[in-house]
């Protein structure tokens, strides 16, 4: 995982003010696999917390099944619910 600063947001189609952490890669059958996330992937949200700083990313530990993420990939926004009863990213 890694933060994006100023234009990095536009490889993604969207502002830096939106925020969100960057995936560069997703090990095959880890959580985030699981959970639908790819390498590239921008995750912007986790249930209802927007992700602006990697700071804001919360810790593995709080977070249950079902939990929806908020992921851009390849420009287009989707949600994707992961299964797992703790996300380690």
């Amino acid at each position: 995982m890694r933060a994006l600063a100023g234009a990095e947001f536009s490889v993604f189609g969207v502002r830096k003010e939106s925020g969100g952490i960057c995936f560069v890669t997703v090990p095959a059958q880890s959580p985030a696999d699981r959970a639908g996330l790819r390498s590239n992937d921008l995750l912007q949200g986790v249930g209802e917390r927007r992700i602006v700083p990697l700071a804001d990313l919360p810790a593995p530990d709080s977070l249950v099944a079902g939990t929806t993420l908020l992921v851009i990939r390849d420009q287009a926004r989707f949600a994707s619910r992961f299964l797992d009863p703790v996300l380690q990213l």
